[in-house]
């Protein structure tokens, strides 16, 4: 068990930041590595905003960005991990 990041992962699936002065609690969980657009709208959900906004996941137009392992759509893929980083709060510098 290779113990060397400031994150501790217990026995609820949680994870804590040591690092952040409130106790803040993230609850883990599994998310679709994909995006989804309702029927007859703009709107484009990414992750765990799918199965927390919609009830019937039939209707969505889905676009998955990995075919066989590998990156086929970018675009997709660069949404998917800003919805888990925005999940995990995590705030990520921009370089200049």
């Amino acid at each position: 068990n290779n113990n060397n990041n400031n994150n501790s992962h217990n026995a609820n699936n949680t994870i804590r930041d040591e690092n952040n002065s409130n106790d803040d609690n993230i609850q883990m969980s599994s998310m679709y590595n994909a995006t989804a657009r309702p029927p007859h709208q703009l709107t484009v959900l990414a992750g765990d905003e799918i199965t927390t906004r919609m009830k019937n996941l039939g209707q969505l137009s889905w676009n998955y960005p990995m075919e066989r392992g590998m990156i086929c759509d970018g675009e997709t893929q660069l949404r998917v991990w800003a919805r888990v980083l925005e999940v995990l709060r995590v705030v990520v510098p921009i370089p200049m």
